[in-house]
């Protein structure tokens, strides 16, 4: 990758490079894996959010799903399989 940097101080300019770059060195952000979310997620409802740094998504889907298992078997099983497919379509770097 080339990265234009400013002339006075050596700053990379652009903010998608540079974003990249701080992904890749900082070790408090740690790397994201899709697929682990969605495993994660299968086994538990909510856990994969837990795993993306998003706890109260998380914890209200397990919740919203252990209810649904306890009073209709077919309403915690949609709230399990949407939060899988939340699990799918969310970033945790957004």
């Amino acid at each position: 990758m080339n990265a234009t940097k400013c002339i006075y101080c050596g700053e990379i300019v652009d903010q998608s490079i540079r974003e990249h770059i701080e992904r890749k060195t900082d070790p408090s952000k740690k790397k994201y894996i899709p697929a682990l979310a969605i495993g994660l997620s299968l086994l538990l409802p909510g856990i994969g959010h837990f795993y993306m740094g998003k706890p109260m998504v998380g914890a209200i889907l397990f919740l919203l799903a252990s209810l649904g298992y306890v009073l209709f078997v077919f309403l915690g099983i949609a709230v399990h399989v949407t939060s899988v497919i939340l699990a799918l379509k969310s970033d945790p770097y957004k």
